[in-house]
């Protein structure tokens, strides 16, 4: 059964592949934050990070749910990105509400968000990515702190920025993802001591 408020987080690995990629800086809105996996990888890249998010129980910027609040008028601007892995149940909601809120955006989506349909059609005819990301399937740990939340599907970082004017596909092999999961990550920490492999759940977070 899925979690009732869709709660995967993801693995700090995943946001490293984007930034290998992707030239992100500046101001960023994670909209759909969590346990803050995402925007702790982004502010070791230097990003200055605002959060939010629907569960009452993690502590972020704005306690809201972000396609509601874009609707209302509530969402700040200024944000240089607007990155997250927002829930799929409400995945089309999340992209147009970011699309119309910073001219630059990323987010982890199931990779066949991709298919044409008419919930998306929309989306997809006026706004065209400019990179698609495919990573190797990896799980999202859940809220029960298993390590195991939900399948390990395939998923993709969609990309819009106005500069580009092309899609631009890339596929990150099993051997590269190796390789950003062993990044040592100072920000996660286990007994005291930095630990360099994912997948150790530690003081409630996952390394």
């Amino acid at each position: 059964m899925r979690d009732h408020l869709d709660r995967y987080y993801t693995k700090p690995w995943m946001t490293r592949a984007l930034l290998r990629y992707v030239d992100v800086g500046g101001k960023v809105l994670e909209p759909c934050a969590g346990r803050g996996w995402i925007a702790s990888v982004l502010r070791e890249h230097g990003c200055e990070v605002t959060t939010g998010d629907l569960d009452p129980d993690v502590e972020v910027d704005h306690q809201w749910d972000f396609p509601e609040a874009y609707a209302l008028g509530r969402v700040p601007g200024g944000f240089d990105w607007i990155i997250t892995n927002p829930p799929f149940n409400c995945a089309s909601q999340v992209v147009r509400a970011a699309l119309e809120s910073a001219p630059r955006v990323a987010m982890l989506l199931k990779h066949r968000w991709s298919e044409p349909c008419l919930e998306r059609a929309g989306i997809h005819a006026l706004h065209p990515e400019s990179m698609i990301i495919t990573l190797p399937r990896d799980g999202f740990p859940g809220p029960t702190n298993t390590g195991r939340g939900t399948d390990n599907g395939s998923v993709a970082w969609f990309v819009w920025d106005g500069r580009k004017s092309e899609t631009r596909h890339i596929r990150v092999l099993h051997a590269e993802a190796d390789e950003l999961r062993g990044q040592l990550d100072l920000t996660k920490l286990a007994d005291g001591h930095p630990r360099e492999a994912e997948g150790i759940e530690a003081q409630g977070v996952l390394l």
